[in-house]
């Protein structure tokens, strides 16, 4: 950026600091300003992009509990050599929880996954998820920053890399769902 946009950037976040500063200082009653801040951020986001999200210390926590609860894996069965396993969401022991469901389904030669309705989670599960239907140097998703780019494949092929895949997503499967949905289908 040139010097004059880098003064434009700071003057804009100067004006916002003032203006709670005046707040604090010159509002006729006493103004709890974490609220406040916590809105502003959140619509700040809100005009970024549908998946760009605050959340507070507390939902954070919440959010990081959820992530490390097992039972992601809602529903499976088996219809002659056809096996389905839903995922509703990706926490963190999600690959082992799901190959052990791979595996009570018997002797399958398909599988359906189903990811619809399922709003993601922890990135680090849909790589070690994707990485067992992959062979070593697929590449799962790669991220892009202004100075960072990190790219994500699988370190070895996928004990599951042979079977026949049908992967099911709707308007809701979204985040690590996306990510291992799409890795799947450029990976044929």
């Amino acid at each position: 950026l040139s010097s004059s946009a880098q003064l434009s950037q700071q003057q804009q976040i100067q004006k916002l600091n003032y203006v709670y500063q005046q707040i604090r200082n010159n509002y006729v009653d006493n103004v709890d300003l974490e609220p406040l801040v916590d809105e502003a951020i959140r619509a700040t986001l809100e005009e970024l992009d549908p998946h760009s999200k605050y959340l507070t210390k507390e939902e954070m926590e919440q959010a990081k509990e959820r992530l490390n609860e097992p039972n992601a894996i809602t529903e499976t069965f088996k219809d002659g050599d056809v096996g389905y396993i839903a995922i509703s969401r990706f926490s963190k022991p999600l690959a082992a929880e799901f190959y052990e469901a791979y595996q009570s389904l018997g002797s399958i030669n398909k599988l359906i996954i189903d990811l619809r309705n399922n709003g993601g989670g922890a990135i680090t599960s849909a790589i070690d998820l994707t990485s067992l239907f992959l062979q070593k140097g697929d590449v799962i998703v790669s991220t892009e920053g202004r100075t960072t780019n990190i790219v994500y494949d699988a370190k070895d092929d996928g004990i599951l890399c042979d079977i026949p895949l049908i992967v099911l997503i709707n308007e809701n499967s979204a985040s690590a769902s996306e990510i291992f949905a799409g890795a799947i289908q450029d990976h044929d």
